[in-house]
């Protein structure tokens, strides 16, 4: 009954999924799903988008009907699904979809679809798998079904969902363990959530995480063979470098900036290219140009591995497989390790990109059996500094103003990123007013300049020159004079009331150092300023200031640190309470008396 799901447009009545792990086929699957439309935006659920992975992986649609309101029953044909080809480049083959829309879609009409796939060959010597089990639709039952062979080790977890303990049948062929789910809620599609945010389960049959690594370090073994165009290569990018660290510096720099080909890991995807090939091509996936990076610092001798990474996701101790989409690299330096991701061409060295920080990780380096925690990030490396001078001894509608903004760590990225984007675009905007905004007065751009996008070895650096307009606001005689300090876009989204927990500036910390000076009129009379507001509690600690400089000038400070951007659901009403707070300060001004 749609009266029961009322905010929802379609629902799923039941689900049905059945693995069967063997050795021939080496995997089965049967999926199936009951689907009814509730209302007329719901009938694009109609159509469907199905993944797979050929040569190794068949697919066969079974059933592909629609039992409509009025009782008639439409199908059709599966041998008019159609193919579509995922563009590959060089030999870096991506999936096929089948794609398909079922006829006589409409409110209170039941879609039914099933299918089959058969993995002929699996490409690991193991199983790993994740099974989804939450979806964008509320589901009234879904069943999970796993058999296994006798003697297979079997590891399996619930990720993010609450679960029973399977239901275990044994038979001759082996153990089949089955999940059965009811009511499940549609997964939240709320603002500023996590992306790795999903329900799944977790399946493995690799005995432990050293046979993981081991056959993933014998499949990528051939590939970062020191070849003389490599050892060439390292040598000139290096002859200028005094120590390792430079050395890593340069060659960093280098990888960096070869083109990204859009190819994760993933079970086409597992082994490297050669990393002479990817020299040669000037381009890679992010496995490619972590390998080349190896390669190239071990030309030099200096020690570095290739390090799976679950990007945006988490790897679990108990559930060895392939939990990873992303590859980085593990930089030996004297007695430290750096962690160096040369994926993203607007990331500065020593810096992990967004998805990275704080996940388990697994190193391929012959000797790790375990996973490796990637360090979290700290407030303060993830800077964002702006200074202003606002003119006030002219007219107060218009204020003339100069801005100068540095950004370290996270900032330094968001802004590279921009300024990237609008070079390429050709569109003008202020490179801070993409991500930020003032909270008093808009302010109108006439001038700006920045560092380079490729110039990793510098601080980003922005200077603009404007106007500001509504800063001041007449009252009598006198007015009031607001200070236009620069806050995240999106604490403003993270102000609405949730359910879910926030994730802000992509996972990381931020602090803002903020300080604007204010030239007054000569003679001018004495302004009233606010006292000194602050809050001293995690998660966002923040201090707003206003002082008097001379006879003729003012200067109003912003402090805030918020001090991590991946919060929990207790902490998310705390953080907007805090922000609350920290608006209303920040509305406070300067008094000018008439």
């Amino acid at each position: 009954e749609a009266r029961k799901y009322p905010e929802a447009d379609a629902v799923i009545l039941r689900r049905r999924l059945s693995y069967t792990l063997g050795s021939n086929p080496a995997i089965a699957t049967e999926q199936e799903e009951f689907v009814q439309i509730l209302t007329p935006e719901g009938k694009h659920y109609g159509d469907f988008d199905v993944s797979y992975s050929p040569p190794h992986e068949d697919i066969t649609f079974q059933d592909c009907e629609v039992l409509r309101a009025d009782g008639k029953l439409v199908r059709l044909d599966p041998d008019a699904i159609r193919d579509t080809h995922e563009q590959s480049v060089g030999d870096y083959q991506k999936g096929q979809r089948k794609f398909f829309s079922l006829p006589g879609v409409g409110p209170g009409a039941v879609l039914h679809v099933r299918y089959r796939t058969t993995w002929k060959t699996f490409p690991l010597p193991h199983v790993s798998l994740e099974i989804p089990i939450g979806q964008d639709l509320a589901t009234v039952e879904a069943t999970v079904q796993v058999s296994v062979p006798k003697e297979t080790a079997f590891h399996f977890a619930p990720d993010q969902i609450d679960a029973a303990d399977p239901v275990l049948k044994q038979t001759t062929y082996g153990t089949t363990y089955s999940w059965h789910f009811e009511n499940l809620p549609a997964q939240e599609r709320e603002l500023l959530v996590s992306p790795g945010q999903r329900s799944r389960l977790l399946i493995s049959t690799f005995p432990d995480w050293a046979d993981f690594g081991d056959w993933y370090g014998r499949i990528s073994k051939l590939t970062d063979e020191v070849t003389p165009a490599i050892e060439a290569k390292a040598k000139e990018l290096t002859k200028d470098a005094k120590g390792d660290r430079e050395k890593v510096l340069a060659l960093f720099n280098y990888v960096t900036r070869l083109r990204y080909v859009a190819v994760p890991l993933g079970v086409n995807s597992f082994r490297p290219h050669a990393a002479a090939n990817v020299l040669q091509n000037e381009f890679g996936d992010c496995k490619d140009k972590a390998n080349l990076f190896d390669t190239l610092l071990r030309s030099v001798g200096i020690e570095a591995h290739l390090v799976l990474v679950p990007r945006f996701s988490q790897a679990h101790e108990g559930i060895p497989g392939l939990s990873f989409n992303h590859a980085i690299s593990r930089v030996t330096l004297g007695d430290g390790v750096v962690w160096v991701d040369t994926t993203d061409d607007v990331c500065r060295f020593g810096m992990l990109p967004p998805g990275d920080p704080g996940r388990k990780v697994l190193v391929i380096d012959g000797r790790t059996n375990a996973l490796t925690q990637l360090p979290a990030p700290d407030p303060h490396e993830h800077v964002l500094k702006v200074r202003g001078e606002v003119d006030c001894s002219g007219p107060m509608d218009a204020l003339p103003v100069k801005l100068n903004a540095t950004a370290l760590g996270y900032p330094d990225y968001e802004l590279r990123t921009t300024a990237r984007e609008a070079k390429e675009h050709a569109f003008t905007l202020p490179l801070l007013a993409a991500k930020f905004r003032p909270v008093a007065g808009s302010f109108a751009l006439e001038s700006q300049s920045s560092t380079s996008v490729a110039a990793l070895n510098e601080d980003f650096t922005w200077r603009a020159e404007g106007t500001c307009v509504g800063l001041f606001a007449r009252a009598g005689g006198g007015g009031l004079l607001r200070a236009p300090f620069w806050l995240p876009k999106e604490w403003d989204l993270a102000l609405h009331r949730r359910k879910a927990a926030l994730y802000l500036n992509q996972g990381y910390p931020l602090t803002l150092e903020e300080e604007f000076e204010f030239a007054l009129p000569p003679k001018a009379q004495p302004a009233i300023l606010p006292g000194v507001m602050e809050n001293g509690t995690a998660p966002l600690r923040w201090k707003v200031e206003w002082a008097k400089l001379g006879d003729d000038k003012l200067v109003a400070r912003l402090h805030a640190e918020l001090a991590q951007g991946e919060l929990t659901v207790a902490e998310t009403p705390v953080l907007q309470k805090q922000m609350r707070e920290l608006l209303a300060a920040l509305a406070a001004g300067a008094s000018l008396p008439a």
